[in-house]
C-alpha cells in the first residue's frame, strides 16, 4: 500500500477570506487609479471632474479598508475554532 494522507476539505471560510483579501486589494488598486486620474484632471484644470474622482477613491479606499478588516475578522474566528480533518 502507498502512503496515504489525511485530506483537509476546503472550508468555505476559507475560500470566503481569500475572495475578500482579492477585493480588498482590487479597491486599493481602483483607488490608485482614481488618484492618478485626480491629478490628470488637475493638471487639465478640470475640477469638477477631479472632485469626482476624489469622491470614487474616497469610496474605493473605504471599500477596501472594509474588506481587509472583515477578512482579518473572519481569519481570527477562524483560528479560534478548531480545524475539522475530514478524509
Amino acid at each position: 500500500m502507498g502512503n496515504v494522507t489525511a485530506k483537509v476539505a476546503p472550508s468555505s471560510t476559507d475560500t470566503n477570506i481569500k475572495e475578500l483579501h482579492r477585493l480588498s486589494k482590487y479597491y486599493f488598486n481602483r483607488e490608485k487609479q482614481e488618484t492618478q486620474l485626480i491629478t490628470k484632471a488637475m493638471i487639465e484644470d478640470k475640477t469638477a471632474h477631479a472632485r469626482i474622482h476624489a469622491e470614487n477613491a474616497t469610496h474605493h479606499k473605504r471599500a477596501a479598508e472594509f474588506y481587509l478588516r472583515m477578512a482579518l475578522q473572519m481569519e481570527a474566528l477562524a483560528a479560534q475554532r478548531p480545524r475539522r480533518i475530514r478524509a
